[in-house]
């Protein structure tokens, strides 16, 4: 009776053994990874634009590209850093301005670079890993005035990220991801009409391919 109680826990341990090995060789394993994509940035603050200067301002979406580089901690966690770069949402005038701008004009561009730190809580399930994400780190913006007052500068603000997105892998090295986050930013700027814009969030849409080592 021993000899087939010892026999079954060393199975036992032998299988659990191969599982093991088996996951680490799997979609969910530990290893570090790089990713590349392109970005959607939709602009959530034209309420904000139209109070402030009066429905004479509108804003127009952008494009970018993004980046990252991680490491998968667990088969269900990672921690990564993220890099966007958001080619630039423009504000434009809805009419005559006068000497600041015609109808049309992109008044002023506002081009961001934001990187985060973020925590990413995944669901391997097979080839399809779908994952919350969370971040926090730092947004650097280039403020192109196109107006005859050239106002622009540089500016800097802090940064947050939460987010949605799935993994879909083609090979166990390679994957495609689809991502949609909130980018959220203490920035503050003042245009050359003194108007005051506070809480400018994007909504960040991505999607890219992903190298696991």
């Amino acid at each position: 009776m021993r000899g087939k109680q010892a026999l079954a826990c060393l199975a036992a341990v032998l299988l659990a053994a191969e599982s093991a090995g088996a996951d680490d060789e799997g979609f969910g394993r530990s290893g570090a990874y790089l990713g590349v994509g392109a970005t959607g940035a939709i602009h959530l603050f034209q309420d904000e634009v139209d109070k402030e200067s009066a429905g004479t301002v509108d804003v127009e979406d952008s494009a970018g590209v993004n980046a990252r580089l991680g490491y998968r901690l667990l088969s269900w966690l990672a921690l990564e850093a993220q890099y966007e770069w958001v080619h630039g949402l423009d504000f434009v005038a809805k009419q005559d301005l006068g000497p600041i701008g015609g109808q049309g004009d992109t008044l002023v561009r506002l081009q961001s670079h934001v990187v985060t730190a973020n925590l990413k809580f995944l669901l391997p399930i097979w080839r399809i890993h779908p994952y919350l994400l969370a971040g926090i780190g730092g947004a650097f913006y280039d403020v192109d005035d196109r107006t005859p007052f050239g106002l622009g500068g540089s500016e800097s603000a802090f940064a947050g990220r939460v987010g949605v997105g799935g993994d879909l892998y083609i090979t166990k090295n390679l994957l495609a991801f689809i991502e949609v986050s909130g980018l959220l930013t203490t920035l503050d700027i003042t245009d050359p009409l003194n108007n005051n814009y506070s809480s400018l969030h994007y909504l960040s849409t991505q999607l890219g391919l992903q190298y696991r080592f």
